[in-house]
């Protein structure tokens, strides 16, 4: 896909207020160099309506905890629990006042996969003060790494270097671009346009790309070596297709490839007017941007009372289809089928999901849960969800969000949220159902 993707693969959210439930959108979830939106996690708690939600108390919200952290450490006590959760909130305060106060400093921060909550904080150049104030502020498990290779802003820069060339070369339809701390290289994906071959847009392309490290003289330098590939893209369709990317803005000069925010869901058609467009997670925000060609309005919901991620996605130039990407077919393509019902789930059902995150992450990865509850929630100071499939594992990572929940042909509902927000991980993955979302926009999913 044509945008730039730069989220390290190992950050998670900053904005947790309690362990359990988070917004799979890129900037919800494991990415520190987006705002991360807070998440309070209310699992197994009776259905009841938002007024009441709200009013939960504290020691309903401490179990509603308790019972989501026993998804993923199953055995966990509630001493445990109360420990991880209390030093999760820790963590997040640190974490948004250094990102706030210090942001030259911050690189990506990682998690280890253990009921007893460890934190690395991975840093670059940060001076004895402020390595001595995170000590103080931080949870018992924080452990500090002050020798990141480069921090966000010059990861930023680093594959601007690699991509920026191809780019204004003006000889490739797309450029994709993106980051890897765990090899220290940049891919660069190059889709040639018609009549231009790959060779011809690399030669000379550089094999490596530096930024000059500070403090030191100028022949001292960061090298990060670059890896082209062919991608496997052309023009964006007129025709929008769920499935595809949502990105926070469209492609300008200075920015040729905005970063992935969200994946979009399925095309619909909205019964109060004439236009067609995508369902997508409300929770992504209002400003997106399909392929990162072109802006999308959000249709104002119809029934506010109900309580589902999702919302409509148009572009008034732009029509929608029946199709979505279902699978990364891995060789830099992608595997589409058309939606021809739509499903309502229940306890045992088997589901799988696509999102654009982890379709990078885990090539030719066909993702698929069985549903285990239909009672999942999350809230924050912005949102508040209920009655959301919930399943057995984790299958979906931090850009997910709004992505196709489906089984053959059948669309089942949109990603929401995950207990962890990493593919392979004892939690569990939520979606809000299509008829919610039906009932919510007043746009239904194409069928034909």
């Amino acid at each position: 896909m044509s945008w730039m993707k730069t989220a390290a693969a190992t950050c998670l959210t900053f904005g947790i207020a309690l362990a359990g439930a988070v917004p799979s959108s890129a900037a919800g979830v494991r990415d520190a160099t987006a705002s991360a939106a807070a998440a309070d996690a209310t699992d197994n708690l009776p259905a009841t309506t938002e007024e009441n939600f709200r009013l939960l108390s504290p020691e309903e919200q401490r179990q509603s905890t308790r019972a989501d952290l026993r998804l993923v450490f199953p055995g966990i006590t509630d001493a445990e629990a109360d420990a991880y959760a209390q030093d999760k909130r820790t963590m997040s305060v640190l974490a948004y006042q250094l990102l706030s106060d210090y942001p030259q400093f911050f690189a990506y921060h990682e998690v280890a996969d253990n009921k007893k909550y460890t934190a690395t904080l991975h840093l670059k150049g940060a001076p004895s003060s402020v390595l001595e104030l995170i000590k103080r502020a931080g949870p018992p498990g924080l452990m500090i790494d002050n020798a990141a290779k480069y921090n966000r802003a010059e990861r930023t820069s680093i594959t601007g270097l690699a991509h920026d060339p191809i780019a204004a070369s003006g000889l490739a339809s797309s450029v994709w671009s993106h980051y890897d701390y765990r090899t220290d290289s940049i891919t660069v994906e190059v889709t040639p346009k018609a009549s231009v071959s790959l060779e011809t847009i690399l030669a000379g392309a550089q094999a490596s790309v530096s930024l000059p490290k500070v403090g030191l003289s100028t022949s001292a330098q960061e090298t990060t070596k670059v890896v082209y590939e062919r991608g496997k893209d052309t023009e964006v369709d007129a025709v929008m297709s769920g499935g595809t990317a949502l990105s926070l803005n469209t492609r300008t000069q200075a920015n040729p490839n905005p970063d992935l925010q969200c994946t979009a869901g399925f095309g619909a058609r909205d019964t109060q007017s004439t236009r067609y467009g995508l369902l997508g997670a409300e929770h992504c925000g209002k400003r997106l941007a399909y392929e990162g060609s072109w802006s999308l309005s959000i249709k104002q919901q119809a029934n506010g009372s109900v309580l589902a991620d999702g919302q409509f996605l148009y572009n008034d130039s732009h029509s929608s289809r029946n199709a979505f990407i279902w699978a990364s077919g891995g060789n830099n393509t992608w595997l589409v089928r058309n939606v021809t019902a739509n499903g309502l789930v229940g306890v045992g059902d088997r589901v799988c999901q696509f999102g654009h995150t982890s379709a990078y992450r885990h090539v030719n990865a066909y993702k698929c849960a069985n549903v285990v509850a239909l009672d999942g929630k999350w809230s924050s100071s912005l949102y508040n969800y209920t009655n959301q499939a919930k399943t057995n594992s984790d299958i979906t990572d931090g850009g997910d969000s709004g992505g196709p929940w489906y089984y053959d042909n059948t669309a089942f509902g949109v990603h929401s949220a995950s207990t962890t927000g990493y593919v392979g991980s004892s939690g569990s993955s939520q979606f809000s159902q299509i008829f919610d979302i039906h009932r919510k926009t007043g746009a239904i999913t194409l069928t034909s």
